[in-house]
């Protein structure tokens, strides 16, 4: 039986899961402490007018162009503004007229050359998909001095709207704020600005987090202040093609961090930053929970003894006091659907983070590789090593061979499919931000609900007004001024009986830089707001593209669902059953042609009749079959059974030993067996890895378009 080697797993798991649910408590808790250690129980307020200067340096990632682009035009009222990035990393046409750009062999490497070159005080990095808030990151630098060698914000996004909520974020932010008081010193991505000379003297080295640059700073006796202010405003994405890419890079970013700060410092900030990296590896918990049930039916193994109900309750009382408490403690907003909703989403990002938290580095993004041939190819070859777990000799056991090779597949599907997530497409033309402005379209009234800086969304709009049809354009700015331009009306849809309108503005230099002042004022002076969410203007919503979506979450499906049935065969073999395909009619209609029979192996001496078993090994595996027992009879050679399948007219007699292992029947996954028996069949090989090759193939020739070289220059104030 299951009893000697099933309780420890189980106990494993519960133990796992109570930590990870724990763990924030716990940090949040730690950092308290430490706080109050410190005599650092809140943020220094920010300079209230004068400040200091800032040079804004844009990161590109996988953005589109036009979001880099405007990315760098909307960081410019904060102040210069320069371009970093790899040597190879292509870049929109146009952006050396519009910003200095500084490449070199690592993005590190060009932040630093441009360090040398600022005539600022300070120098703020930041993702094309953030853009800096000019007025507070002008005042957080007057902060800086001989003493303040850095100053740390919080990122707030531009709208509510997107395809997830960011409530989990903000919750993450606000823990990390706390740690920070705490002594631990961890880079905020785009919220973190730094004294130039800083970064030109001591470059931050390729491949590891910022964050451990910041603490090898401090080891010299440099230190930082934190705010709780917003230093940048992020756009946030549409849909799940836009998310993950954003989202898993941030988590991994952040594992390594949190990592690295594992590994050195004192030991109080050591468990803090431990305690952290739980939350974001929180994906694994998850794991741990969800196989609770499967691994205590299985080995019939219950830590607790308790009814089911009064253990439900239990359980659900302790994960709401968890979030309430969480919640509470943090001061963040109550919204336990989207955070169920974000925690999902993210879920994704934080198995990816695994990498980042066991080496402490940062996976460089700057590889590109058509993924989806290599997500499928591995998909295949996951199927094909795992088939063996279920269609193997009835009188032997799983070989480790074909267990081992089911797990390195599996880690190779997730690597690519991970891989493949984050080099999605961005899919947003540009940055969005939330609106109420009175305007006309065609001389009708109507109201501007977001903006970008080439577009916009009317609600109401004109009845006649359709989509590639030019429209005239009237806004009423919020200072008083107006601007009139022309538009192409790139998308049209009803929202609540109201016909939305999707604008592509036609603006010449002086609209243009009004138009962008109202979306600064608009993205840094106004609480988030929800904005219409419009079709894509970017091609998202041709056939081509709504076919490439349905293929990216046909896979994504795909390798869930595979993943899952696997892991579950790999941990039932693990606990001791036995998958078998049934291969004949005998037990029809209690098991059928295909199915997997799951057979846990108990002695003889413990069947009944009316159990489901398979006959032991050393009978032969022609002889090896599954049937019901009609009858269990001692014999003087140990014990005499008499099966019959289901559907037969005749029995089978055979003796075994008491002490003997018999499979005896626990569940049945119904179809599967089809499935593992036809690809285990020669020509089906042949031709799925006939498939295979090709998708490498595929993968090998199709190249991304090699970067464009500029010359650094100086960058002025």
């Amino acid at each position: 039986m299951l009893a000697s080697g099933g309780r420890p797993l189980v106990v494993v798991l519960v133990a796992a899961a109570l930590t990870w649910s724990a763990a924030p408590l716990l940090a949040d808790l730690l950092a308290r402490s430490a706080a109050r250690a410190a005599a650092r129980t809140g943020d220094p307020p920010l300079a209230p007018d004068a400040g200091g200067t800032v040079t804004t340096l844009v990161r590109p990632g996988g953005e589109p162009d036009d979001v880099v682009r405007t990315a760098v035009l909307m960081a410019a009222a904060a102040g210069p503004v320069a371009v970093v990035a790899h040597r190879d990393r292509r870049l929109p046409d146009g952006i050396e007229d519009v910003a200095t750009v500084f490449r070199g062999a690592t993005v590190e490497e060009a932040v630093a050359e441009a360090a040398t070159r600022v005539e600022t005080t300070a120098v703020l990095v930041v993702s094309a998909r953030s853009v800096p808030h000019a007025d507070h990151v002008r005042r957080a630098a007057g902060l800086l001095s001989d003493d303040v060698a850095w100053v740390t914000g919080r990122v707030q996004p531009f709208t509510d709207e997107g395809f997830a909520p960011d409530h989990r974020d903000e919750l993450t932010s606000r823990l990390r704020a706390r740690a920070r008081r705490g002594g631990l010193e961890l880079w905020e991505p785009d919220a973190t600005l730094v004294r130039a000379e800083l970064l030109a003297d001591h470059p931050p080295p390729p491949g590891r987090p910022w964050g451990a640059w910041l603490r090898a700073r401090r080891a010299e006796g440099r230190r930082g202040v934190g705010v709780d202010e917003v230093l940048a405003l992020r756009s946030t994405p549409l849909e799940p093609s836009a998310f993950w890419p954003d989202a898993i890079a941030r988590q991994r970013g952040a594992a390594a961090d949190l990592a690295s700060a594992t590994r050195s410092g004192p030991a109080r900030d050591r468990l803090l930053a431990g305690l952290l990296l739980a939350r974001e590896l929180y994906g694994f918990g998850v794991l741990c929970w969800a196989s609770l049930p499967l691994s205590m039916g299985a080995s019939g193994e219950v830590p607790i003894a308790a009814p089911a109900g009064w253990a439900a309750a239990v359980a659900a009382g302790l994960a709401v006091l968890r979030w309430a408490s969480l919640r509470a403690a943090t001061g963040a907003p109550l919204h336990p659907g989207r955070d169920v909703l974000a925690a999902l989403h993210h879920l994704p990002g934080s198995l990816a983070a695994l990498w980042g938290a066991t080496t402490a580095r940062v996976p460089s993004s700057r590889a590109y590789a058509p993924t989806r041939p290599l997500v499928w190819a591995s998909l295949v070859l996951t199927l094909l090593a795992a088939a063996p777990l279920v269609d193997h000799d009835p009188g032997a056991p799983v070989s480790r061979t074909a267990v081992g090779t089911s797990l390195v597949t599996l880690l190779l599907l997730w690597a690519f499919t991970v891989r493949a997530l984050v080099q999605r497409s961005w899919r947003r033309r540009s940055h969005r931000i939330a609106l109420d402005l009175p305007a006309r379209v065609d001389g009708v009234p109507t109201r501007l609900v977001d903006g970008s800086p080439s577009g916009a969304a009317a609600r109401p709009g004109p009845q006649g007004a359709t989509a590639g049809s030019e429209v005239r354009v009237e806004v009423d700015l919020d200072d008083g001024t107006h601007v009139t331009t022309t538009a192409t009306v790139a998308a049209r849809r009803l929202v609540d009986g109201d016909v939305v309108l999707g604008l592509e503005l036609q603006l010449d230099d002086a609209a243009s830089a009004a138009w962008l002042g109202q979306l600064l004022r608009a993205g840094t002076e106004r609480a988030p707001r929800r904005a219409v969410h419009l079709p894509d203007l970017t091609g998202g919503g041709t056939p081509r593209a709504r076919l490439a979506n349905l293929a990216d979450a046909l896979s994504l499906g795909l390798v869930t669902v595979c993943s899952t049935a696997i892991v579950a065969v790999l941990l039932l073999v693990m606990l001791g059953f036995q998958p078998l395909v049934v291969r004949s009619p005998s037990m029809v209609p209690t098991l059928g042609i295909g199915d997997v029979v799951l057979s846990e192996q108990v002695p003889a001496s413990e069947v009944r009749p009316g159990d489901v078993v398979t006959q032991p090994d050393g009978l032969g595996p022609e002889e090896a079959m599954t049937h019901r027992v009609v009858a269990v009879e001692p014999d003087r050679d140990g014990l005499r059974f008499e099966t019959r399948g289901d559907a037969n007219t005749t029995s089978e007699v055979w003796t075994v030993a008491p002490e003997t292992l018999v499979g005896r029947h626990r569940w049945t996954i119904p179809w599967v067996g089809r499935l593992a028996t036809g690809v285990r069949h020669s020509g089906t090989q042949l031709g799925l890895a006939a498939a295979c090759l090709a998708a490498v193939v595929v993968a090998l020739v199709r190249r991304q378009p090699a970067g464009r070289t500029s010359r650094p220059a100086q960058v002025s104030a």
